[in-house]
């Protein structure tokens, strides 16, 4: 078949000339023209037709190979030795699969041994390790891009037949156009999308498919499609490639939400509620030093004692201190342990809060480790002031969390930030207090969930989203609208704590100013993705002298039967920490 094949190419660039193109004048690469082209399965075509067109055009692509049921057909399929002329052309080799397995109907250790199948095969004929994937059958499943990502991989591409947004669409999910079938215009119209910072990604799959001829593409159509991108002015790259045209916002973007789940039933909303309450308020337990403020409490079991972050305002900016209990009531404050001046993006706001905390209701609320170390999160910045924007997220990491002493930050921080690319209009303007959590059943596909609120720019409106994580280093956002909002312009949910009780996750959080005052609540959720608000009495609000005028920021957890709800007050004696518990408690 290659000489009729090599013929038909010699004859259909002559006919370009001809073809009533759309109007596109040739001029030097624009960034603003931007298409990926990707080839699937392995065709022969490939070899013999394609990639001869690419060079004498100097465009890049990427060829995603797998061994096919009937790879063993040369007249239909190329050898090794072709692919790897492919990879010493300068062209990138993609993984596709071994067998062409769709990735919805695999486990991860079914789905990573057909990954390195083809690696292996790629390392010895000399090509090195791919790090783009294309999903057969554009067949994807949540957990794919986490599993991808432990495997080294950077992109993989679905179809969804639209543009490439950088920074929105996720790196794991980049969409494109497939080229299969004769409708010329349908193509032309999609390469035209290629604009105003949109990249159109093709899917060619044989140019011409005689394995699989329902996806072919005629060969005069490709070469029309070439020259129309030659024309045109367009710079035509491998996946591999596109951090060289879009930055940083090549490696970043939203993970698509869950499109499925349930609410949770009234009647488990009021028996979470009942189980949570807490109307006995005890009183104040910790003070700020020499009138500085006091803030977010953060709860936790270690070395069989009681230890709580919090964190401390002077005037400048915040920084974290550590105080300890024996009985949950009686609280000393023993130190610091992150603190501002660090000539860095975090020198004036350091607020940490803890993370991996046993989320289990009935559990001992001790700290899970990670690769040995225990971890908090951070609300951090650069100016001074009272939660002077723009702040971000970063991580930070102890021996030894009932130590008073400086924790470690991650040289990769902030990790998430209000400028990123793939930063959400609810959280543009600042990021606030977050809570990071591990879900033994990567619910989501991913180990580790973050939740946090964050401000939109404009309208000072505060909102509670989530990234999520499979080593606590990269985070990805995790759907394009918020989890939790409530209210007008002014209003506030904030500063989340995530537990389970059941099978039911519950997220502590306070509001503001959407009704008077503030105040704390809670949400309900079966798979941390949708969440159902409580609407009936608050578990905590304005009462006493010492808290009169706020009442928010809970910690909540239980021990001995007893539920201890700790929360930032605001009155009498200035901004503190308080306690209200399920049963009156002496003093």
């Amino acid at each position: 078949m290659k000489r009729p094949i090599l013929r038909l190419f010699r004859f259909a660039l002559p006919l370009l000339a001809a073809c009533s193109l759309p109007t596109a004048a040739a001029e030097r690469p624009n960034a603003d023209r931007l298409v990926v082209l990707t080839f699937d399965d392995a065709c022969l075509s490939h070899a013999t037709n394609v990639a001869p067109l690419l060079k004498r055009y100097g465009f890049g692509a990427t060829f995603f190979v797998g061994e096919y049921p009937g790879f063993e057909d040369k007249t239909k399929y190329m050898s090794w030795e072709q692919i790897r002329a492919l990879h010493e052309q300068g062209f990138e080799v993609g993984n596709h699969t071994l067998t062409h397995a769709h990735a919805d109907r695999l486990s991860r250790e079914r789905f990573e041994a057909e990954l390195e199948a083809i690696e292996r095969r790629c390392l010895s004929n000399g090509i090195p390790k791919p790090v783009s994937f294309a999903y057969p059958a554009y067949a994807t499943t949540p957990a794919a891009p986490a599993w991808l990502e432990g495997k080294g991989y950077q992109f993989a591409r679905v179809g969804g037949s639209r543009p490439y947004r950088p920074g929105v669409d996720h790196p794991m999910f980049i969409p494109s156009f497939s080229t299969s079938g004769t409708n010329r215009a349908r193509v032309l119209a999609a390469l035209e999308q290629a604009r105003k910072g949109q990249v159109v990604v093709l899917t060619v799959h044989g140019v011409p498919d005689l394995a699989h001829p329902h996806v072919d593409t005629p060969a005069v159509l490709f070469a029309e499609y070439m020259e129309f991108l030659r024309a045109g002015g367009y710079t035509v790259i491998a996946l591999r490639d596109l951090p060289r045209h879009v930055g940083d916002a090549a490696h970043r973007g939203i993970l698509p939400a869950k499109t499925t789940g349930k609410s949770v039933e009234p009647a488990v909303m009021q028996r979470v509620y009942e189980t949570v309450k807490t109307p006995h308020k005890f009183g104040v337990v910790i003070r700020g030093e020499e009138g500085r403020y006091v803030d977010c409490p953060a709860v936790f079991r270690h070395s069989d004692k009681w230890w709580m972050t919090y964190i401390a305002f002077d005037g400048s900016g915040y920084e974290t201190r550590l105080a300890e209990s024996a009985d949950l009531l009686a609280w000393k404050p023993a130190g610091k342990i992150l603190q501002r001046g660090s000539q860095r993006w975090d020198q004036e706001q350091v607020a940490g809060f803890i993370a991996l905390q046993n989320p289990r209701w009935e559990g001992d609320w001790t700290l899970e480790a990670h690769e040995g170390k225990y971890w908090l999160s951070y609300l951090g910045g650069r100016l001074k002031g009272y939660e002077t924007p723009p702040l971000s997220v970063g991580l930070a990491w102890t021996a030894n969390p009932a130590a008073a002493a400086e924790w470690t930050r991650l040289p990769e921080n902030p990790v998430l930030t209000p400028a990123q690319p793939d930063a959400r209009s609810f959280e543009k303007d600042t990021l606030f207090k977050s809570h990071a959590l591990r879900d033994p059943e990567s619910s989501l596909g991913w180990p580790y969930v973050m939740f946090y609120n964050a401000r939109q720019q404009g309208p000072g409106i505060e909102r509670i989203g989530m990234a999520v994580s499979r080593d606590l280093v990269r985070w990805h956002r995790y759907g394009q609208a918020p989890i939790i909002e409530n209210g007008a312009p002014g209003g506030i949910s904030g500063d989340p704590q995530v537990v389970r009780i059941g099978d039911v996750w519950v997220m502590f959080y306070f509001g503001a100013f959407w009704r008077p005052g503030a105040f704390d609540t809670f949400a309900c959720s079966y798979d941390l993705a949708r969440w159902t608000k409580w609407t009936g009495p608050d578990l905590i609000a304005p009462s006493e002298p010492w808290d009169r005028q706020y009442a928010h920021k809970p910690w909540v957890v239980r021990h001995e039967g007893v539920v201890y709800h700790y929360y930032c007050a605001v009155g009498d004696q200035g901004r503190v920490i308080a306690l209200a518990t399920s049963r009156p408690l002496a003093e």
